[in-house]
């Protein structure tokens, strides 16, 4: 009963106040990685909404008229004969490329289910069915910016199993 008399008393006291301290500690942490994440979310939603650049580039891409101005564009940089024209054009699907990937990987960061619903209302898969869907652009993501196809794969890998586990 001699260990009782060491809990008691002071050693009782610091013992839970570091155990408190501790509770606090994580919680504001978490607290603290929320509203970074938040930050970080509003930031890529309005670039990725609020750009002229990107409502170009989205207007390319969801559009058949729109897709026809980047279309022979992709060809010539397919077939690696580029003009300063269309780098200019590559270069804007190339940030909108490198933003959905920073859009991917806010997926990967600890997030509230409430974060979880705002990141999906950016419907960044919505995009990436329009890549798929129009055959030369689709060739050159694939080529230039396979991250994009990963994170799908994996997307899809993990739907498969839940469905085996239902």
């Amino acid at each position: 009963m001699d260990i009782l008399k060491d809990w008691t008393g002071p050693a009782m006291f610091t013992a839970l106040v570091g155990v408190i301290g501790f509770v606090l500690g994580h919680f504001t942490n978490l607290r603290k990685e929320q509203s970074e994440w938040r930050k970080d979310f509003r930031e890529l939603y309005q670039q990725f909404w609020d750009s002229t650049e990107m409502g170009e580039v989205r207007a390319w891409l969801a559009c058949d008229e729109g897709y026809k101005i980047i279309e022979p564009v992709l060809q010539r940089r397919l077939n690696g004969n580029t003009t300063l024209e269309d780098y200019a054009i590559l270069e804007k699907l190339n940030r909108f490329s490198a933003l959905l990937i920073r859009i991917i990987n806010m997926n990967n960061l600890p997030a509230s289910k409430e974060e979880r619903v705002l990141w999906k209302e950016l419907y960044f898969s919505f995009w990436l069915k329009k890549i798929h869907n129009r055959a030369l652009l689709n060739a050159y993501m694939m080529e230039c910016w396979p991250p994009l196809f990963e994170f799908e794969k994996s997307q899809n890998a993990s739907l498969s199993s839940k469905k085996i586990l239902k």
